[in-house]
């Protein structure tokens, strides 16, 4: 462990010693003291520091730390299998409020804020029942690990770079989510980023860390093959540029104030046969993020069915599995247009 900076110093019994930036020595022990320690972070990670150093701490100096409490902070990140209750545990209780939740969430996007929208949907239907606007912090590492498994890693990562004294770029100009559009907002990305996997990530070509890539950089490869907003809501248009595609895709759909993403691993064709492997979904993102269809459920069948020119058997595009159907039959029980489509290739 430890960073290009980090670097071995004897104590007093010659015995080498890793320590990092900050450090020197106090009557024979290797400290740090807590204003410089805080320095090592972005403004955004204040509370964060504070509680680490609070918790790793383990004597009742509060102005020094010492360099074998510093390595363990590394250590448990480092090594831990259960990354995101490590963070629950540092609020020391058993229960977390609104305010203490939205703390969490501000280290887990790197200190982007979420819109009030998106918050109320992660409140409805990513985060626990609450009591009394109380969150059981048990309940709430089971929904987030099953709802949001990748959730805390590009924050682990970050801690490790700033702790490693191997941080390479100011947090402040990081921007993953410049291919953002319309209703693929950042949050969105974000959202996409704690919950998609492979085939829809790839390692891209640059890591901004000189080290295993953020979750969020896993998406930066996404490329819009068609946008209705701009192209026109034209099936025509939908079929020439993005039907035959064979790479993973998504797909967006709005309709008032619904959202939906059909994520298909075979992307979209004409088939008479339902098409579509283990890594295909359909996810409503509003107004209640949840997972409608999962193509992982051990059929033989794909869950995507796609039919605009064979008069002779039922014509539109139609999810889930069998009887595949529509989205507005089985999930809404109410007849609505689609009024903005976005389709990405993720290849």
């Amino acid at each position: 462990m430890g960073g290009t900076n980090s670097q071995l110093q004897a104590n007093a019994n010659h015995t080498p010693t890793k320590t990092y930036k900050g450090f020197e020595y106090s009557n024979n022990k290797l400290l740090i003291s807590k204003d410089t320690f805080q320095a090592k972070f972005n403004p955004c990670f204040h509370d964060l520091s504070n509680l680490l150093w609070n918790y790793f701490k383990h004597d009742h100096n509060d102005n020094f730390l010492h360099i074998d409490q510093y390595q363990s902070i590394i250590d448990c990140l480092s090594s831990s299998q259960d990354k995101l209750t490590i963070f629950i545990k540092l609020f020391k209780s058993d229960t977390l409020n609104e305010s203490d939740i939205k703390i969490l969430f501000k280290w887990f996007t790197l200190g982007k804020s979420l819109q009030s929208e998106t918050w109320q949907m992660i409140v409805n239907s990513i985060l626990p029942p609450n009591q009394d606007g109380l969150y059981k912090c048990d309940e709430l590492i089971t929904s987030l690990k099953r709802k949001c498994q990748d959730i805390c890693n590009d924050l682990i990562t970050i801690l490790l770079q700033y702790l490693n004294d191997n941080h390479s770029f100011d947090l402040s100009d990081f921007n993953p989510y410049k291919q953002c559009s319309g209703i693929l907002t950042t949050d969105l990305l974000w959202l996409f980023s704690t919950c998609l996997t492979y085939p829809y990530k790839r390692i891209p070509n640059s890591c901004l860390l000189h080290t295993k890539p953020l979750e969020c950089e896993q998406l930066s490869h996404l490329h819009c093959l068609y946008n209705s907003t701009s192209h026109g809501m034209s099936l025509t248009r939908i079929l020439e540029l993005t039907f035959d595609y064979t790479g993973p895709i998504i797909v967006l759909l709005k309709a008032k104030e619904f959202l939906f993403c059909l994520l298909s691993d075979q992307g979209l064709k004409e088939s008479l046969k339902p098409f579509g492997g283990g890594n295909s979904f359909l996810y409503q993102i509003q107004p209640k993020f949840t997972r409608l269809v999962s193509g992982n459920l051990g059929t033989d069948s794909g869950i995507i069915y796609a039919n605009f020119t064979t008069k002779t058997s039922k014509r539109g595009l139609l999810v889930g599995h069998q009887p595949l159907t529509t989205l507005s039959l089985k999930y809404l029980k109410i007849s609505m247009k689609s009024n903005i489509i976005l389709v990405y290739q993720c290849g």
